[in-house]
């Protein structure tokens, strides 16, 4: 089916509303109930981008689910404006040149990178929009013909990844592992690969002890729960609502855990940069200034943002296909 663009417009909150703020909790929240659309193959693609002079906020999504994806953004922000344009308004015109530069996680993708809430300064009840980097980057330009843009494309994954990553989690904390970063990154990679690299590094995570999970998940199914405790998954809930007010003390670990307790999507990012070909230095540089945006998502302690690929398209092309990495909705929310 073909794409439908959503071109939002946020209005300007007057000074005296004393409302609710339209922060990325919101947006989170918008997020999260478009894991609904899994079962149906379904995905979305939240981009910035420069268009008519000006920094818009877009939304992309096939017919099929256009409808829902329109009414789940009004649901959190029924003061913004929403219009449909053709899929291409963003596309190069003949002539043009179009650089982009596709982002990774630099470690295992159960790290999250910063999220939303550990901008905020509790302290001096300071709350610092992590947005803001990045509009700046691309609000402005050189020459009138270049635009640029940040998209990130997602589709929901199921919850079989989530069980088999908190199953595996406490072996991070002993042995080698809890020792050496390089050797726990190398443990994650593979024992919780995905795809077609699950079955080709089953050996070697066999060999690294990644079978001491399958007897912990038969304990945890086969021990009852004593009395008077509440079921798993209401103490599940209840964890991720308290662990989103503690990501400042939270180590490695538990932030890993907190990431995986949430809704998971399968996430590509990438920076691009359309121009005249002459204008191909200038590009490049701008592509550098975006890229250096995305720095404030570091958590070093966790996982940053690296560059996967740098491309350079003349011509019509299809997309960079390929998997993806993970990121929860809270991550999601956070740069978008």
């Amino acid at each position: 089916m073909p794409d439908i663009l959503l071109k939002i417009r946020p209005q300007p909150i007057p000074e005296d509303d004393k409302g609710p703020k339209r922060g990325p909790i919101l947006m989170e929240q918008a997020i999260a109930t478009l894991h609904g659309i899994r079962k149906q193959g379904g995905s979305v693609a939240l981009s910035i981008a420069l268009h008519e002079g000006k920094v818009c906020f877009f939304a992309r999504t096939d017919e099929r689910f256009a409808s829902f994806l329109e009414g789940q953004i009004y649901a959190q922000y029924p003061e913004c404006d929403i219009e449909r344009l053709p899929a291409d308004v963003l596309a190069m015109k003949e002539g043009e040149m179009r650089k982009e530069t596709l982002l990774r996680l630099s470690s295992p993708e159960i790290f999250p990178i910063k999220r939303y809430q550990q901008f905020d300064d509790l302290i001096n009840r300071i709350n610092i929009d992590p947005l803001s980097g990045i509009t700046a980057t691309i609000a402005q330009f050189h020459y009138p013909d270049m635009r640029g843009s940040i998209e990130m494309e997602f589709r929901p994954i199921s919850g079989r990844f989530r069980k088999r990553a908190l199953r595996f989690l406490p072996l991070l904390n002993r042995g080698f592992a809890k020792k050496w970063e390089w050797y726990r990154n190398l443990f994650t990679r593979l024992h919780l690969a995905r795809g077609w690299r699950r079955p080709l590094f089953f050996i070697p995570d066999l060999l690294l002890g990644g079978f001491r999970s399958w007897f912990r998940s038969i304990e945890d199914i086969m021990s009852p729960l004593p009395e008077g405790t509440e079921t798993t998954r209401e103490e599940l809930e209840r964890e991720v609502r308290v662990s989103g007010s503690r990501h400042d003390r939270e180590d490695e670990l538990q932030a890993a855990k907190d990431k995986v307790n949430r809704l998971l999507y399968e996430t590509t990012i990438t920076l691009s940069i359309i121009s005249h070909p002459e204008h191909g230095r200038d590009a490049k540089a701008k592509l550098e200034e975006m890229l250096g945006s995305m720095k404030q998502f570091d958590l070093p302690m966790s996982n940053h943002f690296v560059v996967r690929s740098r491309n350079t398209w003349k011509g019509p092309h299809e997309p960079e296909k390929g998997r993806g990495f993970l990121l929860s909705a809270e991550e999601l929310a956070t740069i978008w």
